[in-house]
């Protein structure tokens, strides 16, 4: 399952800076060793450095990033990831692609409404 939830305050720059954060959250979707925290099984494509690509509409990039674990291991069925990316023009749809997963699409509004920050959940 996934969950999205935007949050924030609008912005009218014709550049923008996502950012976001991607949240696994459950036992048997995750490695969370001391030091590092990766996805697992079906999840295995999330870990530290996995690129996160935006796009326009017309699957154009505008934009490429990766992901940074936040080093929290006391938690032991989750891993959290953020993830920048500045410098993303101006379109009428956003599509984030993190590594293999199916990308949300968002369109400028609802962008700017969130300012510009995605924050994704996958599991409970």
């Amino acid at each position: 399952m996934l969950v999205v939830a935007l949050l924030g305050v609008a912005g009218c720059d014709t550049s923008h800076k996502i950012t976001g954060s991607i949240k696994l959250s459950q036992s048997d979707m995750v490695q969370n060793d001391l030091g590092t925290c990766s996805g697992t099984g079906g999840y295995a494509d999330i870990s530290d450095g996995t690129e996160v690509v935006v796009k326009n509409e017309a699957g154009t990039i505008l934009g490429k990033g990766g992901l940074r674990w936040d080093g929290d291991d006391a938690v032991v069925n989750e891993c959290v990831w953020t993830f920048e990316i500045p410098g993303v023009a101006d379109a009428p749809f956003y599509e984030l692609e993190i590594g293999r997963r199916d990308a949300p699409t968002y369109s400028r509004a609802e962008m700017e409404a969130s300012g510009w920050t995605v924050d994704l959940t996958i599991g409970d």
